[in-house]
């Protein structure tokens, strides 16, 4: 369940609130020196409170189930020091932060509710709240919710097992000026309705044992929709989801090797975002869009598979990107259909590497290519923002615009191209491999040239002739 850190200009994009302070500046664990009326001690020499670490928390005692438990801190995290962080949390643990203990005599569903005071420094809400099988510093996080995009009060659900101890962490975003949330009131209530949540959420809502099997309960989705967590399948059957902002359509936090499997034509506003290795397959289509500004039509966090699909995707920034093409944010395209617009920024952009497979190639715009070193799919040196198309070369149609021939095909050593209609002394010639590997590209001005073949493999190459396509053997 861990999540990597984004880059700044997409969390800006999901409502995470950032400034050069913020960011720059990281709290010690020491406590920090806090006003005279504050009950918890002021510096470490004071010693530790209950509610600072593992050793000294609040203890949450539970007899029985159900059961319920609320506490109010006049003073928030205040003074209790920044004891626990983790990367997993993206800045939501900066700050001060309290921790309690909690342990049940049997399986209950947690459902814990924290509901904190505006920020003193900002006026805005910033706090969040986990909770750990274990202390945070070596425990497991089992899940985190935090008040991004003004949410408050922000809420959690988590199966306990029984006997088992749990951490739960109060934690703030903090900065020098603002290190701690004022004040917060924490609820938890225990039930014996077990409900199992997956790190998946749709249109802003996390999919659960409860939900799963009809997942058009969710606000905002109409159609089938199903999640199948033993195969680890997200079925859109003909489906649509509009997810209100900051919502995303489908949020892949932790689903590892997720499948979303597309059945006939399906639409999802509010993007698509994976964390953890996914994959797009089926005999279906789907168009995903994001208006919001800084999300991506697909937002790449992890490895992403677009297999045997057609597949849309465009944003006002992006239409697929990864985080900054060093991540591991690989794209691989197997026999699929995609076609990808970012008209401000990138079309395709913050990938590491553009794998295609099952004879897909780029065929628009004409001479785009993969460019490693700009980590995206460019032309003459500039990545591209107008439509990428990337499609089967089984499924191109040839398309004899200008009156092309191709003689001997198959062919050993030399094709003669004759061209009956050069309308332009500005046309081009490129040769891919059944990969989509741009092999050779160079200009035609004359209505014959002849093209060296002899260091070819053996096997079929498409050559596209400014805007006509032809098939290649190569024996």
């Amino acid at each position: 369940m861990k999540k990597r850190i984004l880059h700044i200009g997409l969390l800006l994009a999901l409502g995470v609130f950032v400034s050069g302070a913020l960011m720059a500046q990281k709290l010690t664990k020491e406590q920090v020196l806090r006003p005279t009326d504050q009950s918890a001690p002021k510096t470490e020499a004071l010693g530790r409170a209950i509610g600072d670490d593992c050793n000294e928390p609040f203890l949450i005692e539970v007899d029985a189930v159900p059961f319920s438990y609320s506490d109010t801190q006049d003073n928030g995290t205040c003074g209790h020091g920044n004891t626990y962080d983790g990367e997993e949390f993206t800045g939501w643990d900066n700050g001060e932060d309290v921790v309690y203990k909690i342990q049940t005599p049997q399986e209950a569903q947690a459902i814990i509710t924290l509901e904190g005071s505006l920020s003193g420094d900002s006026s805005g809400y910033f706090h969040m709240v986990a909770i750990f099988e274990g202390c945070p510093d070596s425990g497991t996080l089992m899940a985190s919710a935090n008040s991004q995009g003004g949410v408050n009060p922000v809420v959690l659900n988590q199966a306990l097992a029984a006997n088992t101890e749990y951490f739960i962490l109060v934690d703030y975003w903090g900065i020098s000026a603002d290190p701690c949330l004022p004040s917060y009131t924490i609820d938890v209530e225990l039930s014996t309705d077990i409900v199992y949540f997956y790190d998946l959420e749709i249109a802003g809502e996390q999919v659960s044992s409860e939900n799963s099997g009809d997942l058009s309960v969710i606000e905002g989705v109409t159609g089938s929709v199903v999640y199948d967590n033993d195969s680890k399948t997200l079925t859109l059957d003909n489906a649509n989801i509009s997810a209100s902002e900051p919502a995303v359509g489908i949020n892949n936090t932790g689903v590892e090797d997720l499948k979303i499997n597309l059945i006939g034509s399906n639409t999802i506003q509010g993007g698509v975002r994976n964390e953890v290795s996914s994959e797009i397959a089926g005999m279906g289509s789907v168009s995903i869009t994001s208006t919001e500004s800084g999300m991506p039509g697909i937002y790449m966090l992890a490895p992403l598979t677009i297999k045997d699909c057609s597949v849309e995707a465009e944003g006002p920034k992006w239409g697929i990107a990864g985080i900054n093409g060093q991540s591991g944010e690989d794209l691989v395209i197997d026999h699929a259909t995609v076609k990808a617009t970012g008209a401000e920024v990138a079309s395709i952009v913050d990938i590491p590497s553009l794998t295609l497979n099952g004879g897909c190639v780029i065929t628009a715009p004409e001479s785009a290519a993969f460019d490693e070193e700009l980590y995206g799919v460019a032309l003459n040196g500039e990545i591209v923002k107008e439509q990428v198309v990337i499609e089967p070369a089984d499924g191109i149609q040839e398309e004899n615009l200008l009156g092309v021939s191709i003689y001997p095909n198959p062919a050993k050593d030399y094709v003669e191209i004759n061209i009956e209609d050069v309308i332009s002394h500005d046309l081009s010639l490129q040769v891919y491999d059944m990969l989509g590997k741009l092999i050779e590209s160079q200009s035609i001005t004359e209505q014959t040239t002849q093209l060296n073949i002899k260091n070819l493999e053996k096997g079929v190459y498409i050559l596209k002739i400014g805007n006509s396509t032809k098939r290649l053997i190569k024996n």
